[in-house]
């Protein structure tokens, strides 16, 4: 029940992230047009947000890129209002206390891209999120995730929300980790959500075996394209009482 609460309590949290409704936001501007997060003329403000800034929102592009650490206090919201994109390049970390959120707004994409050597940490991963107009009405937008390296340490890594039909959520991942304790993905969407594992893996820190063995059946996982074979293990050496999902490759061309 606790782990159950948890859940609708992130749900409730992304809703709050998708609507700017408390604390001291950010807008990404990229005036400057350097395209690096740390540049203060590319902010709204005219200063780089910090642990002490509520949330950050982008919805342009190019997006920024990060280079050294970064830090948010609760929110990211990429693809809000337009298509944005956020790139994690080599040696960069970006810390966020409750959510990042991509595809924010009816419509519109938000794309996260990490490069070797990059990595993120946040408590809820939202790939394809959406929100509500004051009439109750769903808005769905799009999320995706390109890693080519890196990785993301989260407690809720959720590929399109659930509730949300028309949210689409997908993630290639060519290289790095992902871990989490909680990995799902929407039964509830239009277009089914997809997670294309390559040189990557998941680790879940928890027994979900016979659930991500489903979504591998259903073609939600595949690897190396739909030319490999999705693995997925229970309790390895390297992983004690993680579930882990790898790919290994199975056709030459």
């Amino acid at each position: 029940m606790k782990h159950m609460s948890q859940f609708v309590t992130t749900t409730f949290m992304v809703l709050v992230s998708c609507q700017q409704v408390f604390g001291q936001w950010q807008d990404w501007t990229d005036a400057k047009e350097t395209h690096r997060w740390k540049d203060p003329g590319n902010w709204t403000t005219d200063l780089v947000p910090t642990v002490e800034t509520e949330g950050v929102v982008l919805k342009s592009l190019p997006g920024p890129t990060i280079t050294g650490t970064a830090a948010v206090k609760s929110f990211v919201r990429i693809g809000a209002d337009k298509d944005s994109r956020l790139t994690i390049s080599k040696g960069g970390s970006l810390t966020v206390k409750t959510a990042v959120a991509l595809g924010c707004t009816d419509k519109v994409t938000g794309t996260l891209v990490m490069s070797k050597g990059s990595s993120l940490n946040v408590h809820q991963f939202y790939l394809g999120t959406g929100g509500r107009t004051a009439s109750d009405k769903a808005l769905s937008g799009k999320g995706q995730l390109l890693m080519g390296g890196g990785t993301i340490e989260c407690t809720y890594f959720i590929v399109a929300r659930i509730g949300n039909l028309g949210a689409e959520g997908s993630a290639l991942l060519k290289a790095g980790t992902v871990k989490c304790w909680d990995f799902n993905m929407s039964r509830d969407c239009i277009i089914p959500p997809r997670v294309d594992i390559w040189d990557a893996m998941i680790v879940q820190s928890r027994n979900d075996v016979k659930r991500v063995k489903d979504w591998v059946h259903s073609g939600w996982i595949v690897g190396f394209g739909g030319k490999g074979e999705v693995v997925v293990d229970f309790d390895t050496a390297d992983h004690p009482n993680c579930t882990v999902i790898t790919a290994k490759r199975t056709s030459l061309e």
